[in-house]
């Protein structure tokens, strides 16, 4: 009798890979078939996927053919029962479904005639093996993945920020184009002052295409402090290593961003320290309150909608005719040109320079017995652990199980809380004279520095330099108080008194120029 048959083909990569066995294979062998029993093919469905579940995308359409057309199909077949499914519940529920819709389901390697209830032993046996070979191939994946994971390997698709050879067994990230965006949002969540999902609008804007949720995972992930971890199976605890790839993020930093998302660090968001157009907000004195009083700011819309910003103060004894309001676009740009009259000359960066490469070589001695300190708390630290896993595998009953998987614990814990504390002490000490070489020519020019920064970098730039608030009066900038460090630098008198920065100083050929105009504005 000629039936009307759909043909359906499965093949995953390993298949392919290993037994040879292709989609047009098995097409072929399955046409071959249908024109001996001079069965009709009606359509055909060709599938590159997992048999463990039979949400596939050929298989889904399969099914939306076969119930819009089951009148007009009589069988489905397919070359083994493997290819149907490697689940025997699933397979099994699946065949009752076709069977409902008077569709037979069969093999043509492995036919049976599920008419005869014998055959349903078979049926079990053909449709359990595949399940079972799927469930050693995972377990033999899993070990493989572990291992590589044990190794320093990153075992998985890259993460964002990382490239990984495709082809190749070493599996090393290498960072690429977006770790800049990466270490962008670490940074910005360290400062406190963005929620995520701000981070991940401002970093989406730059180019970083990155959701809430996926910003939230990427923080936690140890992978970009140069970390692999590997999740607890069976009888193994969960394990964080050294990786082999380079970390995009510093190891404090991380660590930094992990108190602050746990809520062991609080941190307070400055809503209001934001706006591009009001970097002095906060930092001005209302001259109304007799300086009482900083001037918070704001945009004004006018008749044509133009927004226009101010500073101004919200003191109730301002609230009158005769509030401080000031337009903000003027007393942004003079302070830019009070700032370029705040200039060091390289006499006074040099002084500066020697100074800190005196304090330096002072504190070297200090420095050298702190980090001796912590390398022997380390090494006393490896030596009881070799100890007690030579106790443990000596089998001299000192330990059981249990006290020994904790102790080693403990062990561990301290040992990379050590090199934790050591770490950032190398973070926050090296090279203090090398990034001094770059920072220093910023300070010949404090206005582009200034405008170079971001909203929240010249709120800190005016922190750092005016520790206290500033006076802004008759379109004229004034500060009662300076940086001790900067009023240090141009007085040179003070700076010359003690006799070992003299000669600091002589050794390093300076000379006594300082500030030429001082640190207010010169007057006419």
């Amino acid at each position: 009798m000629n039936k009307q048959s759909i043909i359906y083909s499965r093949v995953s990569t390993d298949d392919q890979a290993k037994n040879g066995y292709s989609p047009n294979a098995q097409i072929d062998l399955l046409e071959k078939v249908c024109e001996l029993k001079s069965d009709t093919i009606i359509v055909c469905y060709k599938e590159d996927y997992s048999g463990d579940t039979f949400d596939r995308p050929e298989f889904n359409k399969l099914i939306n053919f076969a119930k819009s057309n089951k009148k007009n199909i009589d069988q489905l077949i397919f070359t083994r029962w493997d290819r149907f499914s490697r689940n025997m519940e699933g397979a099994l529920k699946m065949i009752r479904f076709f069977n409902s819709l008077g569709i037979e389901v069969n093999s043509v390697e492995q036919p049976l005639d599920l008419t005869i209830k014998e055959n349903k032993l078979m049926l079990s046996i053909y449709l359990v093996l595949p399940e079972v070979e799927l469930d050693i191939i995972k377990d033999r994946t899993r070990k493989g993945l572990r291992q590589g994971m044990k190794e320093g390997r990153w075992m998985h698709p890259p993460p964002k920020g990382f490239n990984a050879p495709r082809y190749s067994s070493d599996r090393i990230l290498t960072p690429n184009d977006d770790a800049q965006f990466v270490l962008k949002g670490f940074e910005m969540i360290a400062e406190g002052a963005y929620s995520i999902d701000e981070v991940g609008k401002m970093l989406k804007k730059e180019g970083f295409n990155y959701s809430k949720s996926s910003v939230h995972r990427m923080l936690r992930h140890t992978v970009y402090a140069g970390k692999i971890l590997i999740p607890e199976f069976k009888d193994e605890d969960e394990q964080i290593i050294d990786g082999l790839h380079e970390a995009i993020v510093p190891e404090n930093l991380f660590d930094k961003v992990q108190e602050l998302l746990d809520g062991r660090k609080k941190v307070h968001i400055k809503r209001g320290c934001r706006d591009e157009k009001l970097p002095l907000r906060n930092h001005l004195i209302c001259a109304k309150c007799n300086y009482n009083q900083l001037l918070t700011g704001s945009g004004t819309p006018n008749k044509q909608k133009k927004i226009y910003h101010y500073y101004h103060c919200d003191a109730k004894t301002c609230k009158n005719d005769t509030r401080e309001y000031i337009r903000a676009d003027k007393a942004n740009k003079a302070f830019v040109e009070y700032l370029m009259d705040m200039r060091y000359t390289d006499e006074a960066i040099n002084l500066l320079y020697a100074m800190i490469e005196n304090m330096c070589k002072k504190n070297e001695s200090y420095r050298e017995s702190k980090f001796d300190r912590i390398d022997r708390a380390i090494q006393e630290c490896k030596d009881l652990l070799n100890n007690l896993e030579d106790k443990y595998l000596g089998k001299s009953g000192v330990y059981s199980d249990i006290e020994y998987a904790n102790t080693k614990k403990r062990y561990r814990d301290k040992i990379s809380s050590l090199n934790k504390e050591k770490l950032e002490k190398e973070v926050a000490e090296a090279d203090i004279l090398a990034k001094l070489d770059k920072c220093l020519p910023f300070l010949q020019n404090f206005s582009n520095t200034y405008e170079m920064l971001d909203i929240l970098g010249k709120h800190k730039f005016i922190g750092a330099i005016f520790p206290e608030k500033l006076y802004f009066e008759k379109n004229a900038y004034r500060t009662p108080h300076l940086n001790e460090v900067i009023s240090l630098i141009i007085n040179k008198d003070v700076a010359f008194k003690d006799s070992k920065m003299k000669k600091a100083v002589k050794n390093n050929s300076l000379s006594h120029g300082g500030w030429k105009t001082g640190l207010e504005p010169a007057t006419p």
